[in-house]
């Protein structure tokens, strides 16, 4: 089997794999917006903004992701963790 096969197979596996993983979180999130009477988002929409974020790049830098955390950071200290 040529590696290039070998590759698309491991990534079928890994997709089918990671949308096994989301439909549990899909159904709830239906289930929740039904109740609530909020907005549905589509099963389909979720799965597509889900593999457009896993494209492997991060826009942001670490420095700005530790500033989203940190009054959590500081609390945390502040308690001796």
């Amino acid at each position: 089997m040529p590696l290039a096969a070998l590759g698309n197979l491991l990534s079928f596996a890994a997709k089918i794999e990671i949308e096994q993983q989301l439909r549990p979180l899909w159904i709830a999130h239906y289930a929740i917006s039904k109740i609530t009477g909020t907005e549905t988002m589509q099963y389909e929409d979720m799965l597509s903004g889900v593999y457009k974020n896993d494209s492997g790049k991060n826009d942001r830098t670490g420095e700005e992701i530790l500033k989203d955390f940190s009054d959590i950071i500081a609390a945390d200290k502040a308690k001796g963790g």
